[in-house]
């Protein structure tokens, strides 16, 4: 009977890396087009951090027998490094608009929501980027699938200091098309998948890039114990992208663009200890193969702390 609801759902934890500063795999890079030795200072070097995150959301139903909502929600998340401060980050993102119903009678369910959305991203605990943008989204529930396709577009405003120097040569627009496909196959397990397609025409050629991406997970649902107040989640998940440079970049090779093949996997476990309250962990493994060697480079972390959800 409400006509206004408020959900939130946070964590918190500790996160290791065997590649923090996402360094090279090997100690030859390029530059200029040779073929030189990476500094010990800026090889891979591991690293814990502290993060927390949340997302609140509200939803306002317009009481309209339509089932029109104007739904709103705030993220923020920040990681502080142990040792690589200057890779702290934190980011702020929200979006605002409505829900509206396609054909409640013929398409029960089907619903469109365009919206207007922003961020802003600091690293190294000063300034980095902000993101204002807009985008549309549309809900097609069938009878085992549901389906959410959209597309979104940002406006992306790198902030140079002397921390983080040349960053305005990716100013410039962004494009992103996407589609979320889910369905159970029983009571306990749910497949989902991602795909999504991004442009970024950035201000310098050599950082504009078309990518493309996919990721595909199985969640499996059981409880641990027969009087256990929630089931936990298992996920397993696999993934991979592929992003294409327009052009060479001259300060690293003016003969070869860059060509980046990513595959990563995972797993993920929710377990509730509450209806309110449980525990995260988020293992994952990734892997990039590209044409230049100064973005070839493989990292694993584990993330684990307590989650909250009301």
């Amino acid at each position: 009977q409400q006509t206004t609801t408020w959900s939130f759902s946070g964590m918190s934890g500790l996160r290791h890396q065997s590649n923090a500063n996402a360094a090279p795999s090997g100690q030859v890079v390029r530059a200029g087009g040779v073929d030189t030795t990476l500094g010990r200072e800026f090889m891979r070097k591991p690293d814990w951090n502290w993060h927390v995150g949340g997302t609140l959301r509200h939803v306002r139903d317009l009481e309209n027998q339509r089932g029109d909502t104007i739904e709103a929600h705030l993220t923020g998340y920040y990681s502080r490094q142990f040792s690589l401060t200057s890779l702290n980050a934190g980011i702020l993102d929200g979006a605002i608009g409505p829900r509206l119903a396609l054909a409640p009678d013929m398409l029960p369910g089907w619903s469109i929501k365009p919206y207007i959305a922003g961020s802003f991203v600091t690293l190294g605990d000063v300034p980095y980027l902000a993101s204002p943008g807009y985008g549309v989204s549309m809900m097609m529930p069938f009878e085992t699938v549901l389906i959410e396709a959209g597309y979104e577009h940002r406006r992306r405003n790198f902030i140079e200091t002397g921390a983080n120097p040349g960053v305005h040569d990716q100013n410039g627009r962004y494009h992103l098309a996407f589609a979320n496909l889910g369905a159970r196959l029983n009571a306990s397990l749910r497949w989902s998948l991602r795909a999504a397609v991004s442009r970024s025409n950035a201000r310098a050629d050599f950082q504009s890039n078309l990518a493309q991406s996919l990721e595909a997970g199985l969640s499996y649902e059981f409880r641990p114990w027969a009087s256990a107040a929630e089931p936990w989640t298992l996920t397993p998940f696999i993934g991979g992208s592929l992003v294409r440079y327009d052009q060479p970049n001259p300060s690293i090779d003016k003969n070869v663009r860059r060509r980046d093949k990513e595959w990563r996997t995972g797993l993920r476990l929710d377990a509730p200890v509450t209806a309110n309250v449980g525990l995260g962990l988020v293992m994952q493994y990734s892997d990039v193969k590209s044409s230049l060697p100064n973005h070839r480079m493989h990292n694993f972390s584990v993330s684990f702390g307590p989650s909250v959800r009301f």
